[in-house]
């Protein structure tokens, strides 16, 4: 039914989900019948366990990326995990100086993002004594999101606007989330983030 490198064959309605199937060679696929390989001879690579990428892959528009709060590469000032059992994914990453009416805490996460136009938009709490959160993305600014509220309760799971970032080369980048400014009404910088969420539009 095809030929590889190192051989299997496949009955019909055989599920080809076999036990160490990463472990093959995935080259010189030659299909039978009127299915035709258009690709090149070496065209696939393995990336990990079960997955397969052709030498076109970024060019899929369909990439969506999500970070969690709590895992970041690096961090500035007294920045602390919040575990809350009704917030989005269970808790919060709380951006904060020691004195939360000084500005200045960030928080560092890294994605792997391919070249194209991708969008960010990000959960979070809302406070009285919330600032406004400055995002970059690979050394690119690409928007703030004001997460004060008049409420003194912090209110959970607000979602930010999409703004855009253009990634002109693939590899990992840098989300960098900072504390930059305040809402004059508020009476602090604290920022509450609860999830991250980047979307590929367009390669």
């Amino acid at each position: 039914m095809a030929s590889w490198s190192n051989p299997i064959d496949w009955d019909v309605g055989q599920a080809t989900c076999v036990q160490r199937f990463d472990d093959r060679i995935i080259d010189n696929i030659d299909f039978a019948g009127s299915h035709g390989h258009t690709g090149a001879v070496g065209d696939g690579a393995t990336l990990a366990t079960c997955q397969v990428s052709g030498s076109n892959a970024a060019q899929s528009v369909y990439q969506y990326v999500t970070i969690p709060p709590f895992t970041p590469a690096s961090i500035r000032a007294n920045d602390s995990t919040e575990i809350d059992s009704v917030a989005v994914n269970f808790g919060n990453f709380l951006l904060s100086n020691s004195d939360p009416t000084t500005v200045g805490a960030s928080v560092q996460y890294l994605a792997d993002l391919h070249t194209g136009t991708w969008a960010f938009q990000m959960y979070y709490g809302q406070r009285s004594d919330a600032g406004i959160i400055s995002v970059c993305i690979g050394g690119t600014f690409t928007g703030c999101i004001d997460t004060y509220t008049n409420n003194g309760t912090l209110q959970r799971n607000r979602l930010s606007p999409a703004s855009n970032v253009s990634i002109t080369a693939s590899g990992q980048k840098i989300v960098r989330i900072i504390a930059t400014a305040s809402n004059v009404s508020s009476t602090g910088y604290r920022g509450w983030i609860e999830h991250i969420a980047l979307t590929r539009l367009s390669a």
